[in-house]
């Protein structure tokens, strides 16, 4: 004889959504109809605690990384989520001491903004660029390549060649306006400076691309042609 039992309580996820109690399954299993009965239940449990209980801004319920596709472990954590409760994270930024920053609560590796002008990392006028230049040279460059010539003189940045534009949903998930503006922890260096770029179009206007601001976390939309804007990189370790 076996009982199950899960359940969710009101346990906070990003974007302040609440998770509703999933599913109560108490009833003894005898028989192999029970048990089939059991797995469709369970399977609704999961389905229910994925694409109900987390929303990202512009992206796919459930898609909790930003990639626009809802895999296996995103749905087991948003069940983990739904029944015990979302963990509570003392030192969310760590500073790795080589110009990035992890958030162990994504587990994404960040780059930081640096003060100054005419460099990689910094966010001065000059260092401003449309979304095509971010998408390609740019982007290019922090992973230590010059176009489509790999740079033997240089490794990608931080010993890393997997870096990325974030998309909109990931640049949100930085976003903490209670400790007062601007809304972002000051481990990101000189990223309350200007706009940044994300990889994330508008779907109704291919022209646009989203845009966040981290002094307010405000979001707009920007020409990706006629608009200079802040870059900043990311990676999934």
């Amino acid at each position: 004889m076996l009982h199950l039992a899960v359940l969710g309580g009101d346990a906070g996820f990003a974007n302040s959504s609440r998770v509703r109690t999933v599913a109560v399954l108490s009833n003894p299993i005898h028989t192999r109809r029970d048990m089939m009965a059991l797995a469709k239940s369970v399977l609704i449990a999961v389905v229910v605690a994925a694409f109900s209980s987390v929303a990202s801004y512009g992206q796919c319920a459930g898609d909790l990384n930003g990639d626009m596709v809802v895999g296996i472990d995103e749905l087991i954590k948003a069940v983990d989520n739904a029944v015990g409760g979302c963990p509570l994270i003392d030192d969310r930024f760590v500073d790795n001491g080589d110009g990035t920053v992890t958030d162990n609560s994504t587990g994404l590796m960040w780059e930081v903004k640096t003060a100054g002008e005419n460099c990689l990392h910094c966010v001065s006028q000059q260092d401003r660029r449309t979304w095509l230049a971010a998408m390609g040279p740019w982007i290019s460059e922090v992973n230590g390549f010059a176009g489509d010539v790999p740079d033997v003189s240089q490794s990608g940045f931080a010993g890393h060649e997997d870096w990325r534009v974030p998309t909109i949903a990931e640049l949100q998930s930085l976003v903490d306006c209670s400790e007062g503006f601007p809304c972002i922890d000051p481990l990101f260096g000189e990223a309350d400076e200007c706009f940044f770029w994300s990889s994330s179009k508008l779907a109704s206007s291919p022209s646009l691309v989203y845009t966040i601001y981290f002094v307010y976390g405000t979001i707009i939309a920007s020409s990706t042609e006629q608009t200079a804007n802040c870059s900043i990189a990311v990676r999934r370790p």
